[in-house]
């Protein structure tokens, strides 16, 4: 995923495995940036799961929770020093 975004690269690996394109992601990001954030300061920020993935129980990509760990709706962009301290917690906004 990071490498997609990164070189634009649409090849088969994780795209295959979820129900949306590179094209959808960025848009899905930038609607969520945070100031400051632009895809020139990449390295600077994080695709973060909202519900961590080790939260999620799946054997294989067709299983149910791993279809929800990479959903759009569990992804946003993160500083990355934030989702480090974040690590694998859960954030509840409200």
């Amino acid at each position: 995923m990071n490498a997609s975004l990164a070189s634009g690269k649409t090849g088969r690996s994780w795209r295959a495995l979820v129900s949306y394109s590179v094209a959808d992601l960025m848009a899905h990001l930038e609607r969520q940036f945070l100031p400051g954030m632009t895809w020139a300061n990449r390295d600077r920020w994080h695709i973060d799961h909202i519900v961590p993935v080790s939260s999620f129980e799946f054997t294989t990509p067709d299983c149910p929770g791993f279809k929800a760990a990479w959903a759009l709706s569990n992804l946003r962009p993160l500083w990355a020093t934030d989702n480090i301290r974040k690590s694998a917690k859960r954030t509840h906004l409200i």
